[in-house]
């Protein structure tokens, strides 16, 4: 028995079976011998030309001489659309070209088996074919072949139909013709070089070295269509980043009025979706009888400045994420965002990140944060809780007990938030609210803490945001 691996580097592979347009989007599965052959053929060539044809020829007869069996994983067929250009003087004019494709799990690999033994001298010829294949099929579909002693279990079998044991959807493969069945023009070696102008030119219907076998193969081992991954719920996923893009995005001093936008949204497709369910807490941050929460379970949604770059000063995502984590419904709510109605131009939403909150790639570890954002007090400062100084820090202290950080080493007062604005340029209240006073501070920890996080008045709608310096 001969076993080759076939890793797809990409978990996609993109090829068109013969007798198949490449705009019919109909991928090749599983990828054909005859391809195959060819490769390594082609590798030989390019890049292994030290190694003697009788070497070559004595294993592309090998692999050749009988249809392969293969070890495949269930795989997914699909295709992407490109308008490309004709290469014409008007620039638009172009083309609709599909690129079908399958998509496999990841961490797979796909096995063929030959029946034929193969001596060490051919072992070690097909190992250095092998090698040298960097794709099969189109360029897209990067591959690592080898030679492997036998193949995982939990793969689906595609067998040809006269070796066959159980009953399956009935598919054609191309395969190369053995060459003592060989009766084309030339050689047979040369015939595995067999072009598509060649065919043209010579009216044939199919390449001289090329055979068509039938092969049995599991029912639903290639789906069109995927249903929808259930979403982690519960403590699993607790916060989610939503990336902003568009023609015009938000300025960072709008950060609670994005914010609060973004909250009408989110509750409004809930209506929507769920007619006859009220909107839960985690959203609208009020409990069953319509009390505002006081534990801050409910969700935080943190619009994230930009700091360099293109859009330095705007609003480029925005973090969600709550203690109580992310049901199924309300993760479901969050993924059907689509766009944010601002100003005259929409914003367009796409998830970029879902998980734990806790996550370093969600929120990473500083001990000396500075504010992003004016932080407002929810509380008012009067005779009795000493200097303006001394109770502003104080406040600061209070949130950090109220939202579990550790008590914080130092407090520092600072002339503005990280970021080009003074904290009177930034809305500091909700619509329909008198603003209220902000402040900036910056504030060392004695352990390192998860950053962004936000204190204070408003700390769900993006004021008095903290982050590393």
């Amino acid at each position: 028995m001969t076993t080759v691996e076939l890793r797809l580097l990409a978990n996609r592979y993109h090829g068109t079976a013969w007798g198949r347009h490449v705009n019919e989007g109909v991928p090749e599965w599983p990828p054909s011998p005859y391809r195959l052959v060819r490769a390594l053929y082609d590798a030989w060539k390019r890049k292994r030309p030290h190694l003697a044809e009788s070497a070559v020829l004595e294993v592309l007869r090998a692999l050749a001489d009988t249809p392969p069996s293969f070890r495949l994983p269930k795989a997914a067929a699909s295709h992407t659309r490109s308008y490309l250009s004709s290469n014409t003087t008007d620039p638009s004019d172009k083309r609709l070209i599909f690129d079908a494709f399958v998509a496999i799990p990841k961490n797979n690999r796909c096995f063929i088996e030959w029946p034929a033994e193969l001596t060490e001298g051919q072992k070690r010829t097909l190992t250095e074919l092998l090698e040298a294949l960097n794709y099969l099929g189109r360029s897209e579909s990067w591959v690592e072949a080898r030679l492997a002693d036998g193949c995982t279990g939990g793969l689906l079998d595609f067998d040809p139909a006269e070796r066959a044991d159980g009953s399956g959807e009935l598919m054609s493969v191309a395969c190369p013709v053995p060459e003592r069945e060989y009766q084309g023009p030339g050689k047979w070696l040369d015939a595995l070089t067999y072009s598509t102008t060649q065919m043209l030119k010579e009216k044939r219907t199919a390449p001289p070295a090329m055979q068509n076998v039938n092969y049995v193969a599991p029912r639903n081992a290639v789906v069109t269509w995927i249903g929808s991954r259930r979403p982690a719920g519960g403590k699993e996923v607790t916060g989610v980043v939503l990336a902003f893009s568009g023609k015009v995005l938000p300025l960072g001093t709008e950060a609670i009025w994005v914010a609060e936008r973004m909250r009408e949204a989110l509750m409004a497709l809930w209506s929507r979706y769920n007619p006859d369910k009220p909107v839960p807490p985690v959203l609208h941050g009020k409990d069953d009888l319509g009390r505002p929460e006081k534990e801050h379970r409910h969700l935080f949604i943190l619009p994230q400045i930009e700091r360099f770059g293109r859009n330095a000063g705007r609003i480029t995502r925005v973090l969600l994420h709550s203690a109580e984590g992310l049901n199924t419904g309300v993760l479901q709510t969050i993924l059907r965002l689509r766009r944010l109605h601002w100003s005259e131009e929409p914003v367009w939403c796409a998830v970029s990140w879902r998980g734990n909150r806790e996550d370093r790639a969600f929120r990473r570890r500083t001990t000396v944060v500075e504010s992003t954002t004016p932080f407002v007090t929810s509380r008012h400062w009067r005779r009795g809780r000493g200097t303006l100084e001394q109770f502003l820090a104080a406040e600061v202290r209070r949130e950090c007990r109220n939202h579990r950080l550790p008590e914080p080493v130092s407090v520092q007062a600072i002339g503005k938030p990280a970021g080009r604005w003074q904290c009177i340029q930034f809305r500091r209240s909700r619509r329909g609210e008198p603003p209220l006073p902000g402040y900036a501070f910056r504030v060392v920890f004695p352990e390192e803490v998860p950053v962004p996080f936000s204190l204070g008045s408003a700390c769900h709608f993006g004021l008095g945001q903290f982050d590393r310096v």
